[in-house]
């Protein structure tokens, strides 16, 4: 069988084979591209089908079961879309041992009757695990279907009261119970915001009545109690009734203090709606279900007061899992990649189901690929490893942090109480966070200086919330070299309390920087607020934010110097930054997911290699960050001009610091030192055209296949010379192929090590090694050039080889270029001594070789113009002979006389040239004949042509001219008047014109006698010989 090489060198030079295809050369090249497109195509699809995404494998399926139609139908979508953005983000990673993640999603309808018919789709689908249903009684139902079929579940659904629940076996429950929320909430009302009076609206269920109990029991043990409670119907048509009427009440018997809302998201909302429609401006609170985008779009949905729906929420608090404003990096990273991807802002419900798609996909992975597992296996390895996830070593980091479970699977992190300024759901001023059992001695000391509180049978701490504002206003100065970045920057704290939030630590400060210039201070009432300007220098890279090489990350972060996050949690002040953090007001853009679809399960292999060239295509149509534009609009890069800021965030984490000895973190039972942590960090890159901003990166590897394939197929053509066409042709191959492959490989090997390994020698290597990498294949490039389109057409043209000294100096004049170029970019030199040492240099050797120069490239001059050939005749400066040889340096001639002549190149470029041999073979020979004036010509002229044939020494032939004679007039020569008659006649020679004119006067000389011509006057037998 013949390999590929051996069948393109077959069809490129068997003639009979191209007359049979009846294919021109052109034709028969794109054909060859045609062909090795197709076969990269099919490289790359088995690249990304079997080692990126394994499509060829089943895929892993993830059942999403929630709300998805009804009321509740902005719950379920909250959900799928967080599982979904983790989906994607697995598969874009290869998957799980090159199986996708597929989303598969069904709708409870957050109703018992149709939870079980969910369910049993789900089991049927070939779900390996459940992540979903947002309520208890949909759970009950639905959780014994897959226990029958070893299905787990991650859910949203908090249990009424789990101390009095039993153990779920197949459930892992991310929410603590709506009991100890509602305990929390009572506790949080009452001694820390001091609310002694309080009414309930709650959902009349007996959820509902149990969860208004919990709250008044909790009041009661503070020595008050619950005044009024109104039952609510939720999703009835008297729903609004009962809302006006508990209404009407408030107003009639002007009852004052907190109002508790406990319902579902949309009963919530019509309630709010309903109070603040109506005039009603009493304090309320409530549940996480407040916290939801289905709980602000019902309000606006419902709202028809006369102010907006932002002075509605403007002052609601709220119990909440998590909030943005005081979460890490991964929740920042989270929040921006969701708006990209659903174009509106997640909530904690996303996030939470995003947690939850992590645990799963967590469980199955392992020491042991999944690869070939069936649904079974993947089912038990799930149910095995979730009781697993409570050591913090091991736990699964998510969206919020650490995901913790207890030894009942539950989720054991301490809600957040959020409150509203307008839309924007931001941290109140003070949280609660737990105390370890055995870290405090002196539990009552605590409670009675203020610094915890008892809740829900556990000590909390009180901690101090500092709304943190920091932005750089001015990027001074920017040293690579020593990774140092000079700041100008403003910090300001907002914040209630008797202590100092502005003493504070910059962990990436290259020395000690105190905030001792402040730049403006105010108080209203309890709160307080400074802001203070700062100069220092900042290591650079100090953040392990992803980004692409090439970029830099700048940026800085603090922590209190004393106080630990027990005590003291700064909160991004997105208010006072005018940074708008919730779009959730605004409608997604795009259709919602019909039920039972699943995103990413491929539905065929076409349709996913469509897919794959739409997000080439794809348009970027998220918004703009809004941190960026502002770091713009203030012009925070004036000092440092060639950057630009790709991405910007800031961020609260909690990270562990050294104790220092401090005694209240050494010793047995003592807490770690943990503090609050303030990271503003940018991403830079240099304000210039990189081929990753018009490439993105996941394509890289397609690009780099074909690039490939480009060069293979040049490579395979050039095994044999096919000729000039064909060089061309693999000349454009290469000058294509070479600089896509170089860049996609130098950005995957970058990207790669840069992702994978800390900054250092190996990754300065391969930077250095792309980068020298960029100057010498276009001078490689060139050499190719050169050889193939000036030394060889000479060589085939002069039938000489030329010499390898003259393709080495031109090789080394293009790889010098390419070197400066080097010394100049890539190391940042100055070519002054260089260029200095290499111009005296080559001065030297060009005067001493300046003849020997001149004489090759006019030797390379004469070759190209081929003004004469090896046997021509010539005439060069009077050198009258036969070419005999023509070497780079020199032409040989033998002259007529015998003799040998070498002439320099240098002097034939520079001389007049005749060459005898180019047009008709052979010479003109002119002779002039005079005679008396008295002799009629037409006579003169009949005896001169007579004479012409048959002579001896003329040339004959079809390709030679006929010989003629001309009459010229009559002209005054030496003194007296003659008639004047030209003849021509071609012969080989100059010798052969001396030869053929002898004949001629012979033959003359005769005729005329014989005629009585008189002919005394003196002729010029050769006048002139020139090419005819």
């Amino acid at each position: 069988m013949l390999t590929l090489r051996r069948l393109i060198e077959r069809i490129s030079t068997n003639s009979r084979v191209k007359k049979m295809l009846g294919l021109s050369k052109f034709k028969l090249f794109s054909l060859m591209l045609i062909a090795a497109a197709l076969v990269a195509t099919f490289v790359a699809l088995v690249v990304d089908l079997l080692m990126l995404e394994g499509s060829d494998l089943p895929p892993v399926r993830l059942a999403v079961v929630a709300p998805m139609s009804g009321e509740a139908a902005a719950i379920g979508r909250a959900v799928r879309e967080g599982v979904e953005l983790e989906a994607e983000r697995i598969n874009r990673e290869g998957g799980i041992d090159g199986r996708r993640i597929s989303v598969l999603s069904f709708d409870d309808g957050n109703d018992p009757r149709k939870a079980r018919a969910a369910a049993e789709e789900a089991v049927s689908a070939g779900a390996v695990a459940v992540i979903g249903h947002t309520r208890v009684n949909a759970l009950a139902v639905a959780e014994s279907v897959y226990a029958e079929n070893g299905l787990a579940t991650v859910t949203l659904a908090a249990d009424l009261n789990q101390e009095k629940t039993p153990e779920r076996p197949v459930a892992a429950r991310l929410l603590p119970s709506e009991t100890y929320e509602i305990r929390f909430l009572a506790n949080y009302v009452r001694n820390v915001i001091g609310e002694k009076t309080v009414n309930i609206l709650h959902e009349a269920s007996p959820r509902g009545e149990a969860l208004a109990d919990a709250f008044d029991e909790t009041l009661r043990r503070f020595g008050t109690k619950v005044l009024y409670r109104w039952p609510l119907t939720p999703g009835s048509n008297k729903r609004d009734e009962e809302i006006a009427a508990a209404v009407q009440q408030i107003i009639d018997s002007k009852l004052v203090g907190t109002l508790l809302v406990i319902a579902d998201p949309v009963t919530s909302a019509r309630a709010v709606a309903g109070l603040r429609q109506s005039g009603v401006r009493n304090p309320i609170v409530g549940t996480r279900n407040f916290a939801t985008r289905s709980f602000v779009q019902a309000l606006r949905e419902a709202w028809s007061g006369k102010t907006t729906v932002e002075a509605a929420l403007n002052g609601t608090m709220q119990t909440v899992p998590m909030l943005f404003d005081v979460a890490g990096v991964p929740a920042q990273n989270f929040r921006s990649d969701f708006i990209d991807k659903f174009q509106h802002a997640p909530d904690w419900l996303s996030a939470y189901a995003n947690d939850g798609a992590r645990i799963v996909i967590d469980a199955l992975g392992g020491i042991d690929p999944i690869t070939d597992a069936p649904d079974d296996v993947l089912r038990a390895r799930i149910r095995e490893k979730l009781p697993k996830n409570h050591n913090p070593l091991t736990a699964v980091t998510g969206v919020n942090g650490r995901i913790m479970l207890n030894a009942r699977r539950e989720d054991i992190r301490t809600p957040l109480m959020g409150v509203y300024d307008g839309i924007d759901l931001i941290s109140a001023l003070t949280q609660l966070s737990p105390i370890r059992e055995e870290g405090i001695t002196n539990y009552l000391t605590e409670v009675i200086e203020g610094r915890a509180l008892y809740v829900n049978d556990r000590f909390m701490y009180r901690t101090n919330v500092v709304y943190t504002g920091a932005r750089p206003d001015k990027l001074v100065s920017l040293d690579l070299n020593a990774r140092i970045a000079e700041i100008d920057l403003t910090v300001w704290f907002r914040w209630r309390g008797d202590f100092e939030p502005q003493d504070i630590v910059f962990t990436n400060a290259t020395t000690d920087i105190r905030l001792d210039s402040l730049d403006r201070e105010k108080q209203i009432g309890d709160l307080k607020y400074k802001a203070y300007r700062v100069r220092g220098k900042f290591y650079i890279d100090f953040s392990d934010a992803p980004r692409a090489y090439g970029s830099t990350n700048i940026g800085f972060s603090f922590n209190h110097r004393f106080l630990a996050r027990n005590n003291l949690m700064y909160v991004t002040d997105v208010l006072g930054m005018n940074l708008a953090r919730d779009a959730i007001l605004q409608e997604p853009l795009g259709d919602q997911m019909p039920v039972g679809s699943g995103e990413g399960d491929g539905g065929g292999f076409v349709a996913r290699s469509i897919g794959r060239i739409g997000d080439l295509l794809e348009v970027d149509v998220s918004s703009a960050d809004p941190l960026v534009e502002l770091l713009a609009d203030i012009d925070v890069l004036a000092g440092v001009p060639g950057w630009l800021i790709e991405r910007a965030w800031i961020s609260q984490e909690v990270k562990m610091r050294s104790s220092q000895g401090d005694p209240n973190y050494v010793g047995f039972g003592k807490p770690a030192p943990s503090y609050s942590v303030i990271e503003f960090g940018t991403i830079m890159k240099p304000d210039a055209v990189r081929a990753r901003d018009i490439i993105p990166s996941k394509f890289f590897l397609y690009i780099a296949i074909f690039a490939a394939a480009g060069t293979a197929l040049a490579s395979l053509l050039d095994r044999k010379e096919h000729g000039q066409f064909w060089r061309a042709q693999t000349l454009g191959l290469r000058i294509i192929c070479w600089p896509f492959l170089l860049i996609s490989v130098g950005n995957l090997t970058l990207d790669y090590h840069l992702a994978n390994e800390a900054p250092g020698t190996v990754l300065n290597f391969i930077s250095t090694f792309y980068n020298i990498a960029f100057w010498f294949i276009p001078a490689l490039l060139l050499t190719i050039i050169i050889e193939r389109f000036v030394f060889v057409p000479l060589e085939l043209r002069s039938d000489r080889k030329i010499p390898n000294v003259i393709r080495m100096l031109a090789n080394l004049v293009i790889y010098l270029f390419a070197l400066s170029g080097v010394i100049a970019f890539v190391f940042d030199q100055t070519l002054t001594s260089l260029m200095a040492t290499t111009g005296l240099t080559a001065m030297i050797i060009g005067l001493a070789v300046q003849a020997n120069i001149a004489n090759i490239f006019s030797g390379i001059v004469l070759n190209i113009e081929r003004p004469f050939r090896i046997g021509d005749k010539v005439d060069i400066n009077s050198i009258y002979g036969d070419v005999v040889d023509i070497t780079w340096r020199t032409t040989r001639i033998q002259h007529d006389d015998g003799h040998m002549v070498s002439v320099p190149n240098s002097k034939i470029s520079e001389s007049d040239m005749h060459n005898y041999s180019m047009a008709n073979p052979g010479i003109a020979g002119r002779y002039e004949i005079d005679v008396d004036p008295e002799v009629e010509p037409e006579r003169v002229m009949e005896l001169i042509e007579a004479v012409i044939p048959d002579n001896p020494h003329a040339l004959t032939g079809s390709e030679i001219p006929d010989p003629w004679v001309k009459f010229f007039g009559i002209d005054l020569v030496e003194g007296r008047y003659v008639a004047i008659f030209k003849v021509r006649i071609f012969v080989k020679t100059r010798w052969d014109a001396v030869l053929a004119g002898e004949v001629l006067w012979q033959r003359l000389w005769k005729s005329f006698r014989e005629a009585g011509i008189e002919w005394k006057q003196p002729q010029r037998a050769l006048h002139d010989a020139e090419p005819s």
